[in-house]
């Protein structure tokens, strides 16, 4: 069978659409042969809708832990913060938002205040503030007031918990 000369250029184009594609994606820019940009200016603002963009509000990063937090009219919303466990000295959200210079935005975090681990101590820990989806699925959302006792040990307890924050100039 004899060997296409075409076969070569089919490929090498092929890769660069591919590249194109993954750079468009990424939102990066790349000039091409006369020095040209091969993607459009407004590449990064794709996927955002009206005043909300999920990944950014200018240089500040909105997603937080499990994937929560977006960028609405410049400001990020609330997100999770920090894993807070038994031995910590806050007894609620707000004095652990409090703690970091935030406060407590009850039900701000798509409809939780916080979110509680089940399982041992060292479980939670170790998958705290990931955004999988088996992490996902197995955290609680925990609706209410911002001042409700955060419960370690009996009935409707957790090894840990997110609470809801938002920042005052951001």
């Amino acid at each position: 069978m004899k060997k296409s000369s075409t076969a070569p250029m089919v490929e090498t184009l092929t890769l660069r659409c591919l590249l194109c594609l993954v750079v468009t994606a990424c939102g990066l820019r790349v000039e091409d042969e006369h020095g040209e940009d091969d993607v459009e200016p407004d590449v990064a603002d794709q996927g955002c809708e009206e005043g909300s963009c999920p990944i950014a509000c200018g240089d500040r990063t909105c997603i937080g832990s499990l994937g929560i937090g977006r960028c609405v009219d410049d400001k990020c919303s609330p997100t999770p913060i920090e894993c807070v466990i038994e031995s910590s000295p806050e007894g609620n959200c707000t004095e652990v938002c409090a703690s970091r210079g935030f406060f407590c935005v009850e039900n701000g975090c798509e409809g939780a205040t916080a979110f509680g681990y089940p399982g041992t101590e060292i479980e939670a820990i170790s998958v705290c503030g990931e955004s999988t989806p088996d992490v996902k699925a197995a955290v609680e959302r925990i609706e209410g007031p911002c001042d409700a006792p955060l419960v370690f040990s009996g009935e409707g307890s957790f090894a840990l918990y997110q609470c809801c924050c938002d920042h005052p100039d951001y």
